[in-house]
């Protein structure tokens, strides 16, 4: 009996091992041809750690500099930081961190106790100089400032400066008058506007205006204008992140010797005005006469009667010696001067047989196109051989004023300049007078200006070819 019941044990135990068998191979696929291989697992990304205790503090403290100082902003956040732990080996009761990152670097020290107060500093330097220092405190995440100190300009102030370095490095004749050393200005409309901001800046005979939106990265427009002693420089562009675009540019500056030659002129026209018949329609030849000497330049031009020579020194922002002569028939004119920072001075005159033939109107006239040829030499393109024709256009029943009117027509009668004036009558009146050429629907040129005695100052400029 026993013995049966082992039997039977054993063939139920064979069983049992058998048909395991034959499940796991099927499972494993080595009786199943249709069984693919089991894939390997991919291991999960590791999770980024946690910043620690003081690399909170530290990010703290510098969201808090972006947000309360508006000139730090402008080199926050940073992008990346690297430190710890410098506490000196040994020092016990007392620790120290430090983190640098893009021109950053904060400290971060406290005694070891409970309800631990954290003493940070936090310096941004360029090229080895501290631009911002930040000092305060963080106890329970409440930052308390202890002190502040920047040289870092503002963004406004950064778009300035590049501007006006562009328009030095840019055009070399305004070299005279950048750069700016000292500037004083800033915003003009704050909580005005809604959506935009305007900043103005004064300095050194400057006026820089620059308007943008107030979105991120915004577009600043800037226009900087100089105005002094006669000389008028406007530049227009914008500026982004350092990058900027050049949109205008005009000045009066005189830069080549045809343009003092026309300026010399210009002054004989307007305070020599017996003279003014004889200084019209040129058309003059010469240049640069090479005289083998080192160190100073010589020019001659010749027309109709008139020699001009000017000469100066090879260095820059030279002082100009100009001669100016003419010789036809018995008639002599001798005139001397030189040309200072865009200002002609006159150091000689003398007329031989030398009669007016000119009212004085027509000789305000030929001033205000003499000066327009020699400080905006882009006008003279327009002005050979002109015929005027006009005179004064004084409504009845005015008393007191005079006002006069000259055309000059060209181009199939197309294109015409108009130059008006009017002017009280009084002893030595100041003639006030505006000059536009014009074209098909549009004004080429447009000037506004004033004469008195010679002397000729310009208000209102434009040019559009």
């Amino acid at each position: 009996m026993n013995r049966s019941i082992i039997v039977i044990a054993v063939i139920v135990l064979v069983v049992v091992v058998v048909a395991g068998g034959y499940v796991g191979v099927t499972q494993l696929g080595l009786n199943n041809p249709q069984a693919t291989s089991t894939p390997t697992p991919t291991a999960s990304p590791s999770p980024t750690p946690e910043p620690s205790l003081r690399e909170q503090i530290r990010n703290q403290v510098m969201v808090y500099i972006q947000t309360n100082h508006a000139d730090a902003a402008t080199v926050l956040p940073v992008t990346s930081w690297t430190g710890g732990s410098i506490t000196p080996e040994g020092l016990v009761g007392y620790e120290t961190y430090q983190y640098i990152g893009d021109g950053w670097n904060v400290t971060i020290g406290n005694v070891v106790y409970y309800g631990i107060i954290y003493n940070v500093e936090a310096v941004y330097t360029v090229n080895g100089g501290v631009k911002i220092d930040w000092q305060g405190t963080v106890h329970n995440g409440e930052i308390n400032q202890t002190s502040y100190t920047a040289t870092l300009m503002s963004t406004p102030e950064l778009a300035r400066t590049e501007v006006m370095d562009y328009i030095q490095c840019n055009h070399a004749e305004t070299g005279a008058f950048v750069p700016v050393n000292s500037w004083t200005g800033g915003i003009v409309n704050q909580g005005m506007l809604v959506g935009s901001t305007l900043y103005s800046y004064v300095g050194g005979n400057w006026n820089v205006t620059m308007q943008y939106p107030v979105v991120p990265d915004p577009i600043y427009t800037v226009t900087a204008d100089y105005n002094s002693s006669g000389i008028s420089i406007t530049w227009k562009g914008t500026w982004q992140n350092s990058t900027i675009t050049e949109t205008s540019y005009t000045d009066n500056l005189l830069t080549t010797q045809a343009e003092i030659r026309d300026a010399a002129l210009a002054y004989i026209v307007a305070n020599h005005t017996e003279a003014a018949h004889l200084l019209v329609n040129f058309t003059w030849t010469g240049g640069q006469v090479d005289t083998g000497l080192l160190g100073s330049v010589l020019y001659q031009y010749n027309s109709t009667g008139w020699k001009v020579e000017i000469r100066n020194p090879v260095v820059l922002n030279p002082t100009y010696t100009i001669t100016a002569n003419y010789v036809s028939g018995g008639t002599t004119i001798a005139w001397a001067g030189t040309l200072e920072n865009n200002a002609v001075n006159e150091t000689s005159y003398a007329a031989v047989n030398l009669t007016g033939e000119d009212s004085v109107q027509e000789q305000v006239r030929e001033s205000i196109m003499a000066y327009l040829k020699a400080y905006r030499s882009e006008s003279a393109q327009f002005m050979e051989n002109l015929f005027w024709f006009g005179g004064q256009t004084t409504p009845g029943g005015i008393v007191g004023t005079e006002t006069y009117l000259y055309e000059s027509k060209s181009g199939m009668f197309i294109y015409e300049w108009t130059l008006e004036m009017k002017y009280p009558v009084v002893l030595n009146p100041i003639y006030t007078v505006s000059a536009n050429y014009t074209g098909i629907m549009t004004n080429i040129v447009a000037w506004q200006g004033t004469w008195q005695a010679g002397v000729i100052t310009e208000t209102i400029y434009s040019y559009t070819p």
